[in-house]
Parts: C-alpha cells; sequence; structure tokens
C-alpha cells in the first residue's frame, strides 16, 4: 500500500467505486496553468462528505493509499484537515458551483474549510490588534491623531507595542486550549481558564467579567456567577460585548452540529454574561460563522431559520433586518447586539477583508472587539489566505501581508498545528479519537504568553 506523501498528488485518482467521484476528471497533472475544470453541478457530486475525516477515510480506500500520518486508536495528529485539503485541491475542488462565498465572486472560487477556519482565528487577531490603539476614541479622535488606522499602531489606549492583542482574542485562546484539552467544551474547565486568564494580571479587561470572575474566584458555580451579575447589575448594565467577543472558536469544534453549537454558545457566555441577549447573542454569531465554514450560501438566513424559539425578540428582529440596515447608524458601542449588528453588516458585506477591519476599527469607540468579531467573519468568508494567494491564478485578495509579519501571535503554530485540530475535534470526538496532548499542551502555553511562544 502506497502513502499519499509517496503519490503523484497531482493526479486525481481513478473512478472505481460511488465514493470516488475523481474519475471524471482525465488523469493529467493539476497545476496552476493546467488543471481539471469542474462541470455543471460538479462540485456537490465531488463533496459528497459530512466532514473532512470522512473525505479522508474515502480517499485512502478508493486510492489503496495510507494516510499520511495515520489515525492512531486514541490519538489524533490534527493532520485530517490539511490531507483533506490536499485532496480537495488534487481533485480541482477549488472551483465551485454558484453561489459558494469566496474570494472573487466573478471566478466563484471555493475557499476550504480548513482556510476560512484559519481565517476565522487569524481574522479575529488582526481586528482585535488593529482596533486595540485607538479603543475608546471618537471617529474624530482617530482622524485628528492617525488620520485613518491603516497598520497596527504601537502605544495607544493600553500602551502596547504594535500588533499587540487584547482579552478579546487572548480569551479565545483559552478557549481553543480548552476545547482540545477536553475534546470539545467543557463549561467548568473553560470559567477555570477565564480565572487563570485573570490571574495573568492582563491590561484590559471588561467590568461584566470582573464581576463575573470575582464570583467564581469566591467559588460561585459557573452555572450562576453570571446570573448573579445581571442580578446585582441590571439589565441595562449586563449586555456587554464581552462574551461574544471569544466565542468563535466554537463554530470552528462544532460547524456540523447547530444544536450543539447553540447550546455550547450559550454556555460559553452565561460563565460571565448571562443576559439573554448575550448568550443568543454568541449562539447567532456563531451559527453565521458556522454555516460560512460549511459553504453555504446564505448564512444570515440559515441563523435565522437554526436559532433557538426562546431567543430575545430584539435579537430576532436585528437578525432580520440587517440587510436594510442604514450603515450611518451603526454603532460601535460596548452593547452586544452593537456590536454584532455593527460586525454582520461590514462583516458579510465586505468586498475586501482588509478594508473591512479597517473600516470598522476607524469608527472607534469600542474599536478592538468590533474589529475582533468582524474580523472573524470576514476571516471565515476569504479564509486564511496564505494557501490560497501561492497560486498564480489565485486573486490577492486576502489579508494585508504586512499584517502577517507585525502580529504579535505564533501564527505558524495555530496555522499548521493548532486549528487544523480544532475544525477535525467535532468530527474525531465521536470515533474515540482524542486530540493530541502536544497539541493540546501548545494551545494552553500559547494562550497564556499571549499567543506567543516565549
Amino acid at each position: 500500500m502506497r502513502r499519499i506523501k509517496d503519490m503523484d498528488i497531482t493526479t486525481p485518482p481513478h473512478r472505481d467505486s460511488d465514493v470516488n467521484p475523481g474519475g471524471n476528471y482525465p488523469s493529467v497533472n493539476y497545476s496552476a496553468v493546467n488543471r481539471p475544470k469542474p462541470t455543471s453541478g460538479h462540485f456537490e457530486e465531488l463533496h459528497p462528505f459530512h466532514s473532512d475525516f470522512e473525505l479522508v477515510r474515502a480517499y485512502q480506500e478508493v486510492a489503496d493509499a495510507e494516510l499520511r500520518t495515520p489515525l492512531q486508536k486514541h490519538k489524533s495528529s490534527g493532520k485530517i484537515s490539511v490531507q483533506a485539503d490536499q485532496i480537495r485541491a488534487t481533485w480541482g475542488l477549488e472551483a465551485s458551483t454558484e453561489g459558494t462565498i469566496g474570494r472573487d465572486p466573478t471566478t466563484r472560487e471555493l475557499i476550504t474549510p480548513l482556510d476560512r477556519a484559519k481565517g476565522i482565528i487569524i481574522g479575529q487577531a488582526y481586528g482585535d490588534a488593529l482596533g486595540r490603539p485607538v479603543e475608546f476614541m471618537s471617529e474624530d479622535q482617530i482622524q485628528q491623531k492617525y488620520g485613518r488606522v491603516t497598520d497596527f499602531l504601537g502605544d495607544g489606549s493600553h500602551h502596547q507595542p504594535a500588533g499587540t492583542i487584547t482579552d478579546d482574542t487572548n480569551l479565545a485562546l483559552y478557549l481553543v486550549a480548552s476545547l482540545l484539552r477536553n475534546n470539545g467544551f467543557d463549561m467548568d474547565d473553560y470559567a477555570d481558564q477565564i480565572v487563570a486568564w485573570f490571574e495573568s494580571m492582563p491590561f484590559d479587561i471588561g467590568s461584566t467579567t470582573l464581576s463575573s470572575i470575582d464570583k467564581l474566584r469566591n467559588g460561585v458555580d459557573p452555572r450562576e456567577a453570571g446570573h448573579q451579575t445581571v442580578e446585582e447589575r441590571g439589565e441595562y448594565r449586563s449586555a456587554g460585548n464581552g462574551s461574544i467577543m471569544r466565542c468563535a472558536p466554537l463554530a470552528i469544534a462544532y460547524p456540523d452540529d447547530l444544536d450543539t453549537l447553540q447550546e455550547v454558545s450559550r454556555q460559553s457566555s452565561e460563565i460571565t454574561h448571562a443576559d439573554p441577549r448575550c448568550t443568543h447573542g454568541c449562539a447567532a454569531l456563531n451559527l453565521v460563522l458556522a454555516s460560512i465554514i460549511r459553504g453555504r450560501n446564505d448564512p444570515l438566513g440559515i441563523a435565522l431559520d437554526e436559532l433557538s424559539s426562546d431567543a430575545p425578540d430584539e435579537l430576532v428582529e436585528l437578525l432580520e433586518n440587517l440587510p436594510d440596515t442604514d450603515p450611518e447608524e451603526l454603532s460601535n458601542g460596548g452593547y452586544v447586539l452593537d456590536t454584532l449588528e455593527t460586525a454582520l453588516y461590514i462583516g458579510l458585506n465586505a468586498k475586501h477583508p482588509g478594508d473591512a477591519l479597517i473600516e470598522a476599527v476607524n469608527r472607534g469607540d469600542d474599536a478592538d472587539t468590533v474589529g475582533a468579531v468582524t474580523g472573524a467573519i470576514v476571516g471565515a468568508r476569504f479564509g486564511d489566505g496564505k494557501r490560497l494567494t501561492e497560486y498564480a491564478h489565485k486573486p490577492n485578495n486576502s489579508f494585508p501581508s504586512r499584517w502577517e509579519e507585525n502580529i504579535r501571535l505564533d501564527l505558524d503554530a495555530y496555522r499548521e498545528r493548532i486549528i487544523p485540530s480544532l475544525l477535525e475535534l467535532g468530527q474525531v470526538a465521536p470515533e474515540g479519537i482524542t486530540c493530541s496532548d502536544s497539541i493540546a499542551m501548545e494551545a494552553q502555553t500559547l494562550a497564556e504568553n499571549d499567543g506567543q511562544l516565549e
């Protein structure tokens, strides 16, 4: 039996069974210049699999090839999604049928689930770091001091070096680590992670989050801490954006199980922000992100259809009216529904991911959080971009390369090991396979060091 790494992966496998549609292509080398062209309706036929795990396993059976890194009985190496991307490229799956959300709507390119998953985390970090220096400033103040913010800046709010992420992304990275360590969402563990983050003395923390953490540190159950905070602060002071800024990794881990995704999204918020606008707001955002990861055409409509029937009317109306929103009336305030509305409007209407983040943060106010949530959305839509821009025929419609050079985040670790492991988490866990201990430990170390290996 040959291993995939020893095969000519530029040649689509021959069709020997119904599970392998690759034989529709002639056996010719795949390249940027001379590659097989999908026919009408080809994408559905070429992608009959519900997960990367199924795709890789089917390829192994049909091509008589071992996995590059064979699945162990109990441990995943984090390579399944990487190999699935390679197989899609081999089969010519970078072009899709009408309606796929992609970099260039005129060519209808397919951004793979792994590209989208990487884009969510990296896009969030970019938006967060871009907005950090101008947090709490008005649009006019930003204009007077900086003109228009297009690059990472040092100092500013919180007096941090250029490219520094804030609590928005840091708490999301702690969530990534918790998911990998527990092979899924564990409310108690993530509450412990939030407390550990606070005890590391971060330079920024929201008042609602702080109030709930104080209760957690005094022994209050994570299922009660956020509710007690709502009772103390009242509904007008408890619906901030401190949970929606950190919840996006859940969409990567549960993109195919929308019921579970909603449940864990609400639970993740409930630890600190138990107001229904916050808990269901997190669910709504993650339903949108999961739908984009899955390549669905109408992520906003899917979110509305799938959203729990007990979601607040205010949230439902926001989602229903979003297409007709006047952009001049968008707010960058810290109210959770303001953040969600602005991020969804800019993110879903964006023509370029970098331009979207620049637009979001130059509105000022809670610029880092609005930038972070917008970054997760455009990151999902446009993908990470690093792999696709290596092909000459791909449009360079990704985040600016200068941001990659200056972000204070270990991009290689997240791209190569951590995010692929997170994406396959929900696929391999039912098979009795758990995340590699070393990858989970690396994710934990990075979270504790603000996304960097020191």
